[in-house]
């Protein structure tokens, strides 16, 4: 029973756990000016193919085909809850009838900018945390 376990988090909760990493990253410039279904597969396809480029290293020799093979059921998850969040958001409409309502941040620098920010705010909580424990 703790073999089993162990293999099941092996197989599919780590690369679950490294595209929702991914993934979220890649949600703020990839195909942000797609369709639903098709920047959910964008990104899901993207982090799939991050995290068994770098499964593939982790890996030894003889069990290279491991990583592409575990990572599938991750990835279909990972695009389906994509795809949910993103139908959900969706307004069919053009800028004319949306009125004064202003859309979502569809550029891609905006995206990076944003995620420079969260990084600067984690580095300086890192930084206080440290001078506080000294």
């Amino acid at each position: 029973m703790n073999d089993t376990l162990s293999l099941a988090i092996i197989l599919f909760i780590g690369p679950l756990c490294a595209l929702i990493a991914v993934m979220w990253v890649l949600r703020f410039v990839v195909a942000l000016k797609a369709p639903p279904t098709r920047r959910a597969a964008w990104t899901a396809g993207i982090g799939y193919f991050i995290v068994v480029t770098a499964a593939a290293f982790a890996v030894p020799g003889q069990y290279w085909w491991v990583a592409p093979l575990s990572s599938i059921p991750a990835a279909l998850v990972m695009f389906w809850w994509l795809r949910r969040d993103l139908l959900r958001a969706w307004r069919d409409a053009s800028p004319d009838e949306l009125g004064d309502e202003t859309l979502a941040n569809d550029d891609w620098r905006i995206g990076l900018l944003l995620l420079a920010g969260l990084v600067v705010l984690a580095v300086i909580r890192y930084i206080i945390r440290l001078v506080a424990n000294a």
